[in-house]
């Protein structure tokens, strides 16, 4: 299968790329569903036809062998009857994710955890979608639904630091822009980090280090 790489964030250009999620779009779709969280969505999956069964194996294997437009091709076929069912929408929507089409996967996600919202599985995708938008603010509006919907805090723990903190590329492409004396891409790159990640003491940081090369080179 295609490794999901991670897509550059849309927040400040070329500085920023979201780091690999926990849950990897690339490790989970076409493989179905694992867990207590996938047996909630495969729950969805009994009462139908075989049909179902058979299409969903056909486009899972169709996106083993790369052939990524004949597998949304299945699933939106399926979705003509089966507009809300969790299932479909949730792997349509991690396949689309995992090729860098993240703002077509939201809508399919977001049918995903409104159908099954105790599968924990589509609503990570979803902060994922969000974060790859560029939309933190909304990926992490997201994430307090989980927190309210009950969702064991130690596991939303990790995605909630990764929302709320630059990522160490991010801190180090500054860095280097900084090194390189380039005040003015410095200065809106850091404050570009500091309206993304307002409550980072790091993003802070590295602002204040930007003015403070400001300073110097002005004396």
């Amino acid at each position: 299968m295609i490794p999901c790489n991670p897509a550059p964030h849309k927040g400040a250009g070329f500085l920023y790329v979201a780091k690999t999620p926990v849950v990897d779009p690339a490790d989970w779709c076409g493989s179905g569903v694992a867990g207590g969280t996938g047996a909630l969505l495969s729950q969805h999956l009994h009462p139908r036809s075989m049909s179902l069964h058979q299409t969903l194996t056909r486009a899972r294997a169709c996106v083993q062998r790369g052939q990524v437009d004949a597998a949304i091709k299945l699933y939106r076929g399926l979705l003509v009857s089966m507009a809300n069912h969790p299932q479909i929408n949730t792997e349509l929507g991690v396949l689309l994710l995992q090729h860098r089409r993240p703002q077509d996967a939201v809508p399919f996600l977001n049918k995903a955890v409104a159908a099954a919202p105790a599968a924990f599985e589509p609503w990570v995708f979803l902060v994922i979608a969000h974060q790859r938008c560029g939309d933190l603010v909304r990926a992490r509006q997201v994430l307090a639904q989980m927190q309210a919907q009950g969702f064991d805090a130690s596991r939303l723990a990790v995605y909630e630091q990764e929302l709320n903190e630059p990522t160490p590329e991010a801190v180090r492409a500054l860095a280097q822009l900084i090194d390189s004396g380039n005040r003015v891409s410095a200065e809106i790159a850091a404050r570009m980090m500091v309206s993304d990640y307002p409550s980072s003491a790091r993003a802070r940081d590295c602002l204040n280090k930007v003015m403070e090369m400001e300073t110097v080179n002005a004396k």
